[in-house]
């Protein structure tokens, strides 16, 4: 039961993130330090401009874009775009803005933070 709540909470997180995708901004970010996937789950106040190296393990496609999930070794972190999603089993360098979506059900909060994408390229 637990495991289909994650789930769920991730599909949530993932709508309420296409819902709100025509809506950003985009910026061309400094390039920085690199930020674990750990880190950014962390965070619970959007606007935090972050920049992850990692793999990507899944893909939820959708009209106008999509999401993915990008996977480092803390952990993972879904990345919404509206570009082309990239092919699982890549390696990216992403850049963007963090988000924050609340989630609440039955008494709990099953929200979580997300990437708003506004750069990627190819890993080494």
């Amino acid at each position: 039961m637990l495991h289909r709540r994650g789930y769920l909470a991730g599909v949530s997180v993932i709508a309420i993130a296409a819902a709100s995708l025509g809506a950003c901004e985009h910026w061309r970010p400094t390039r920085g330090v690199l930020m674990s996937a750990a880190a950014v789950q962390a965070q619970q106040v959007a606007g935090a401009e972050v920049e992850l190296m990692g793999t990507v393990d899944r893909q939820a496609p959708f009209l106008g874009g999509g999401a993915y999930q990008l996977t480092d070794e803390s952990g993972q972190v879904w990345i919404v775009t509206p570009e082309t999603l990239p092919t699982v089993g890549d390696r990216l360098v992403v850049r963007g803005t963090v988000d924050y979506r609340s989630v609440p059900a039955d008494g709990q909060e099953w929200g979580g933070a997300f990437v708003r994408e506004t750069e990627r390229e190819r890993g080494s």
